[in-house]
């Protein structure tokens, strides 16, 4: 479960390495995409 939320948090750190290089609408998109695996990783748990 540890490895999972470590997982987690390494996708998020790589999405927003390349926030930079996205536009707003790419980026308000895997936003919505990280907020809905948090939510069903917290289900998971």
């Amino acid at each position: 479960s540890r490895e999972v939320a470590r997982w987690i948090l390494r996708s998020y750190e790589k999405v927003i390495s390349d926030a930079y290089t996205l536009g707003t609408g790419e980026l308000l998109d895997v936003k919505q995409r990280v907020e809905n695996s948090l939510q069903k990783a917290k289900e998971f748990f």
